[in-house]
């Protein structure tokens, strides 16, 4: 039998061994018998918690200013870190142009750059270089000098951060989509088990930055996030 998210969370919590009851007819046999009822029972318990919490999904409620993530376990709400939450620009690939000409600029095997085919064929040649990054705008949901809220109080699978209204001020001056980025030991389950940092392979949903917030409908707007241990600023 596998356990609820609830009842694996109320198991966790009793203090000593957990006892069986099993009721009268709660089981039958092959042929049809039913069971006798059983009380206290002791359950043996093996091994711990050791389930790492995940982010499942992130939405920016335009409506309402709030943050709502959904995690895969229960997550203690009090052990949540703001300092390591930050909704951030999506991040713009830069890729090298290719170097072509009357061939083509390519490595060999001691990974020295030579000219294949062309009337320079073999002779050294220039690598092409990519152009540097972009910059990504972020706001951090707590810093030194301001600070977003958790509204939920109840541990569960689900977690709402208010932002200030000149944190939500800076996400919509954003020129493109945002994401969520969530640092390592961010949010912690019920067993102390940290978060770990991870990027999403999913399509990025549009967060179309807007000036005029409060006109929009109230439905939540989703965001990509993205977990990672790397800052680009």
């Amino acid at each position: 039998l596998k356990l609820t998210e609830a009842q694996r969370q109320a198991a966790l919590s009793y203090g000593g061994a957990p006892f069986l009851d099993i009721a009268a007819g709660a089981v039958r046999d092959s042929a049809d018998n039913p069971s006798s009822a059983t009380s206290d029972m002791t359950v043996n318990v093996t091994g711990t918690d050791t389930l790492v919490p995940g982010l499942l999904s992130a939405y920016l409620n335009w409506g309402t200013g709030n943050l709502e993530m959904l995690f895969g376990e229960t997550v203690d709400v009090s052990e949540i870190d703001l300092a390591k939450l930050r909704i951030q620009e999506i991040a713009v690939v830069v890729e090298a142009p290719e170097n072509t000409g009357p061939g083509v600029c390519t490595p060999d095997l001691q990974n020295i750059y030579r000219w294949a085919g062309g009337p320079n064929d073999g002779q050294l040649c220039t690598p092409p270089t990519a152009p540097p990054p972009v910059p990504q705008a972020f706001v951090q949901l707590k810093t030194d000098t301001t600070s977003a809220s958790v509204l939920t109080t109840a541990d569960g699978a689900s977690a709402t951060v208010a932002l200030t209204e000149e944190q939500l001020g800076w996400v919509e001056a954003f020129e493109r989509a945002a994401q969520l980025d969530i640092e390592a030991g961010a949010v912690k389950d019920t067993s102390a088990n940290p978060i770990r940092p991870a990027r999403t392979s999913r399509s990025p949903s549009k967060l179309t930055p807007s000036r005029r917030r409060w006109s929009r409908p109230r439905s939540p707007a989703p965001i990509r996030y993205a977990c990672s241990s790397a800052r680009i600023c």
